[in-house]
């Protein structure tokens, strides 16, 4: 925890990802950092991570609620931090999930 929240200080931008059921989690997060002056942009789509992959930069923070940790939504944050070399932190219910063991060492 204390990763991301240091993660989350120095950012340059951060974007929280939830699709579906997860939003709400994101919506929340999203608002628990607006209470602390931390602006954040909340994504609730595909179509939305996709737009913002043209914006995101290796100073930018995305955190990623998924239940299951698998799926198109890790697929596609998996090729923008190959592409643009930004963290990632990963919110899930799934502790096997190959997305957090791949990106423990490199990300919050």
């Amino acid at each position: 925890m204390r990763r991301l929240a240091e993660s989350i200080i120095h950012a340059r931008r951060i974007y929280i990802v939830g699709v579906i059921n997860s939003f709400v989690s994101a919506m929340q997060l999203r608002y628990a950092l607006l209470m602390y002056g931390i602006d954040a942009m909340l994504i609730s789509g595909y179509d939305e991570l996709h737009a913002v992959d043209m914006c995101v930069g290796s100073d930018d923070l995305i955190i990623v609620y998924s239940v299951s940790a698998n799926g198109k939504l890790l697929k596609m944050v998996e090729d923008m931090v190959e592409q643009d070399h930004c963290s990632t932190a990963l919110i899930t219910m799934n502790p096997s999930s190959s997305f957090n063991e791949e990106r423990a060492k490199e990300s919050c």
